[in-house]
């Protein structure tokens, strides 16, 4: 990002931030959604007993490919600011929601394959 000036910059750290709240925003209401189709009490596993453990899981799975899509972006050659402005932010949403489900994903399969 060192080719980017300062506006270019902000902003990009500003929709990097914003992609991170809004997948947690998607992630709350998806799967409550989910949940009350099932006819599942809509409780979120990252609200229930072994909570410390589902919040490490979802936010390592979500931080660590969201890092490496920003990463692996950042190498390409010549670096796009489009790809940069854009592209990272998408990285984190797309990814903070994928992980932050993982809990949720894995509570479903228990319950289906008992």
């Amino acid at each position: 990002m060192s080719d980017l000036n300062f506006f270019e910059t902000l902003s990009s750290w500003l929709l990097i931030s914003i992609a991170g709240f809004a997948s947690i925003f998607i992630y709350q209401r998806l799967w409550r959604y989910i949940y009350r189709r099932l006819g599942w009490p809509p409780r979120l596993q990252t609200e229930q007993g072994d909570e410390e453990r589902n919040i490490v899981i979802a936010w390592g799975s979500g931080l660590a490919v969201a890092c490496l899509i920003v990463w692996r972006i950042s190498q390409l050659e010549p670096l796009h600011k489009g790809l940069v402005i854009f592209g990272s932010p998408l990285a984190i949403l797309v990814c903070g929601f994928l992980g932050l489900s993982v809990p949720e994903i894995w509570a479903i399969w228990r319950k289906v394959h008992k």
